[in-house]
């Protein structure tokens, strides 16, 4: 009598090419997540960016809170204490970033916390007015964190040291193009 079924070095070879192609897989499928959700980040950032320089255009002053602008926020964003930072999720948008003229969106991919030289990344938009980088555009990542890092030298720009600042004082710069 002949008996059905597979071997046990039959069932071990396949637990053994499903773990190989996950292996290769997850790196790949969390890389391609980061980059979608930087690209949420940047187009956000850049929204309240263009709705800033609009209000200062039309009313001469750029306003004090994100609650002023004329572009909404996407609806799971709440704006938080001075109506200057709004959390959204997997990302915030800080406008005016502590005394500084700019827009910051900043995202962690594993959690909503941002420690001095964690896993984030950082979007970072300045205001046309901003005496310091008027118009300019960076990148900035954690300084522990190659995951990061890697999205921001996937844009067009070049490294310039360490950023400082408010939310990362050791991230590394990237000026974008």
């Amino acid at each position: 009598m002949k008996q059905q079924g597979f071997t046990l070095i039959e069932l071990l070879v396949v637990v053994l090419i499903i773990g190989i192609l996950a292996a290769i897989a997850m790196p790949w499928y969390e890389s391609t997540v980061d980059s979608s959700r930087y690209t949420q980040l940047q187009v956000l950032v850049k929204s309240v960016k263009e709705a800033l320089e609009l209000a200062h255009m039309t009313g001469g002053r750029y306003p004090d809170s994100l609650e002023d602008l004329e572009v909404g926020l996407p609806s799971n964003c709440s704006l938080t204490g001075d109506k200057t930072v709004a959390d959204c999720g997997k990302f915030f948008i800080d406008y005016r970033d502590g005394e500084n003229d700019n827009v910051v969106g900043m995202m962690n991919p594993d959690t909503n916390q941002f420690t001095a030289n964690g896993n984030y990344v950082a979007y970072v938009a300045w205001l046309n007015l901003s005496p310091d980088y008027a118009g300019r555009i960076e990148c900035r990542a954690g300084a522990d964190s190659k995951r990061m890092q890697k999205l921001c030298e996937g844009q067009p720009g070049t490294l310039d040291g360490v950023a400082g600042g408010n939310h990362c004082p050791s991230c590394k710069r990237y000026w974008l193009n």
